[in-house]
């Protein structure tokens, strides 16, 4: 099994320099306010027991906040859906009256059965199905186990690896495709290999 490409030595920090150019180079050269997009943090109730029991409800997860927030800085239509909070369906989730176009899936290993049941969900809807990308912890950890689920991309890291995947995949798209089909030439293309966190 391939090992993830890490930072070596001094580079294993991104300059805030690198990063807020990489943002506004997104900005500058996509227009993403017509593209719905969907983060969901996955949870299974069956874990929810003391000493934690309520935290899950009261406490939302900080890395699906700040990619949610990044996606909404980038100009895309953002909703962050909890699962604590929502039994999400993307078969059923309607954005200004269309399909989402993206679904970003955040989970914990604990999780692992609600992050499998919503990409699963999506998946049925066939070639309208959202562009599906995974992260964290279980992702950090067990990356194989969402592109065994077919979701199209698994990002370890959070902002930087994120920006990194939608500038290769925004530059992917062509007028009148999809996002997802972009996102399947980015695959086969094998545009994200040898980039960190991707």
């Amino acid at each position: 099994m391939a090992e993830l490409v890490g930072r070596k030595g001094d580079a294993r920090f991104v300059s805030p320099d690198e990063v807020v150019a990489l943002e506004e180079r997104i900005r500058q050269r996509h227009d993403t306010s017509a593209f719905n997009v969907v983060l969901y943090y996955a949870f299974d109730p069956r874990t929810n027991v003391r000493p934690y029991w309520g935290l899950a409800s009261s406490m939302p997860s900080e890395g699906a906040r700040s990619i949610g927030a990044l996606f909404n800085r980038l100009g895309f239509n953002t909703r962050i859906v909890l699962g604590p909070w929502s039994d999400f369906q993307p078969t059923q989730a309607l954005m200004r009256g269309r399909p989402i176009d993206m679904l970003l899936v955040s989970s914990m290993d604990i999780h692992e059965e609600d992050h499998n049941r919503v990409i699963a969900d999506a998946l049925e809807m066939g070639d309208q199905a959202p562009v599906i990308w995974t992260g964290g912890p279980l992702v950090i950890y067990e990356w194989f186990k969402s592109l065994k689920r077919q979701a199209h991309l698994a990002v370890p890291g959070e902002e930087y690896p994120a920006m990194l995947a939608l500038e290769a995949l925004l530059d992917a798209r062509r007028p009148g495709r999809s996002l997802r089909e972009a996102q399947l030439e980015v695959n086969q293309s094998h545009a994200l290999a040898g980039r960190p966190g991707l």
